[in-house]
């Protein structure tokens, strides 16, 4: 029982020392922030584009409308 102990304590004290070193690390911060960026540039993305399909959609059956009353035999 006691090896077991000492085995979670020496896993738990370098899974803390990792996530302490993981916290204070320069390069692990900028990663992170690059990926912020990169996920608000998505979000952005998707809803600008979104925007824009529904305008082109709206625009492509305003002109089918048009052709459709201006030709009707077709």
């Amino acid at each position: 029982m006691t090896a077991l102990y000492v085995r979670t304590r020496i896993w738990w004290d370098q899974a803390l020392w990792r996530l302490t070193k993981l916290l204070s690390d320069e390069q692990g911060a900028t990663v992170a922030e690059y990926a912020l960026v990169l996920v608000l540039v998505a979000v952005a993305l998707i809803v600008v584009l979104g925007d824009l399909g529904e305008a082109l959609e709206l625009k492509i059956q305003s002109v089918i409308d048009k052709l459709t009353t201006a030709n009707p035999g077709l």
